[in-house]
């Protein structure tokens, strides 16, 4: 099976709350040429995504690996008055991914973090006890950004490019993009890569 894309991710890259299957869907119909394999799963951390990218990885020889990966690594738990993966910790898991990566291709992009609704997510209605912030979450984007820098390696800023539009109306539960909003981010992504 020879696939050309493999993109990483959670439940954003999975595609949760698009009626038309997420913005990797939308890109595999942008780039018809291009096989996508889409290997978001809901949930996921940089450690969930470490424990399973050989396995993910192993059958496809993917030209190009994508990752979009650490929203929920900074999730805030309220009690224990810590992130849900620690900082430092999380900087170590990209560059293992990447040092992972690189044993396939030297193709690897990273597309960056998205902002939250704060007033939706904090706290998260479904769970109390955790809560997203846009000042993790920007903390945590920028340390993505700095270590494609340092790696030489693509970042797409999606964090600052959403803070030029009007966001909050992509957020119907205050993290997942609705279809608009994973429109306007596949169009963001197609528009970055170099095939």
């Amino acid at each position: 099976m020879s696939v050309n894309i493999c993109i990483f991710g959670d439940s954003i890259t999975e595609g949760y709350y698009d009626n038309e299957g997420g913005w990797v869907k939308r890109l595999s119909s942008k780039l018809s040429s291009h096989q996508i394999c889409n290997l978001g799963i809901s949930g996921d951390t940089t450690e969930d995504l470490l424990k399973r990218f050989d396995v993910n990885v192993a059958d496809k020889n993917p030209k190009m690996i994508i990752f979009s990966i650490g929203v929920n690594d900074s999730i805030l738990i309220l009690k224990e008055n810590r992130n849900f993966v620690d900082f430092e910790k999380f900087k170590e898991n990209i560059r293992q991914l990447i040092e992972k990566a690189r044993k396939i291709t030297k193709n690897i992009v990273f597309v960056g973090l998205l902002s939250v609704d704060e007033s939706k997510v904090t706290p998260m209605p479904w769970e109390p006890e955790l809560h997203y912030l846009n000042k993790d979450v920007e903390k945590y984007d920028q340390a993505i950004k700095e270590i494609c820098e340092t790696e030489n390696l693509r970042f797409i800023d999606v964090n600052g490019k959403m803070k030029q539009e009007d966001y909050l109306e992509w957020l119907d539960d205050g993290v997942h993009p609705n279809s608009k909003g994973h429109e306007w981010l596949a169009n963001l992504v197609v528009k970055q890569l170099t095939l």
